[in-house]
């Protein structure tokens, strides 16, 4: 039988252009599906749709003002979602406690100045009640405020803090805030939560 030295060089050429091809960037691929950290997320994004929805055209001038926002889906009862503005959207989520909302209603704060995000993100939670003296406003108000809040009045002065727990369940390691705000890349779980974020117009 003859050699084909000819035909084996060409196959070795192209399986060496595959090995040195890059795919481009894409999303990380959804991981199994933790029932409970899922819904929050799902949620969420409800929430967002609710705020839209009650803001009408405000919408998209509150959501140009906020740096981050901090989504609690059942208000006091449940978990809240932090998620920062980032060079192409918003970040992933970083779960921490609602024990700061008022009531069971879904809210959304908007964390507008940096100095009250550093804050959240360097104590890994926020106290009201602390030297911060953090400014905080109605989304239906007027005025300079380093936060403001929809659709409730005011929050508890114990504040929130980082739900360890939460954030290692869904991210299958231990995680801060600041970790996973600052360095995580877009995964297809809360793909629906950071569109609804970026929805512009009205409902």
């Amino acid at each position: 039988m003859s050699k084909r030295p000819g035909l084996a060089l060409c196959v070795l050429a192209l399986l060496l252009g595959l090995a040195a091809h890059k795919a481009p960037a894409r999303p990380i691929p959804a991981r199994p599906a933790n029932d409970k950290w899922q819904t929050v997320v799902n949620e969420a994004a409800h929430t967002v749709a609710l705020m839209h929805h009650a803001l009408g055209r405000r919408f998209v001038t509150v959501m140009k003002a906020a740096t981050a926002v901090l989504i609690a889906p059942k208000g006091d009862k449940g978990d809240a979602l932090l998620l920062i503005r980032d060079g192409t959207g918003w970040s992933e989520p970083a779960f921490f406690d609602a024990t700061a909302f008022p009531s069971a209603a879904p809210s959304v704060l908007l964390i507008c100045r940096e100095r009250a995000l550093n804050e959240i993100l360097h104590q890994r939670g926020l106290t009201l009640s602390g030297p911060a003296k953090l400014a905080l406003a109605r989304v239906t108000g007027h005025g300079p405020a380093d936060m403001l809040l929809w659709p409730g009045r005011a929050l508890n002065p114990d504040g929130f803090l980082e739900d360890d727990a939460a954030n290692a369940s869904w991210y299958g390691m231990a995680r801060t805030a600041p970790e996973i705000v600052g360095a995580t890349p877009p995964d297809l779980r809360t793909s629906k939560l950071r569109a609804e974020l970026e929805k512009k117009g009205t409902l």
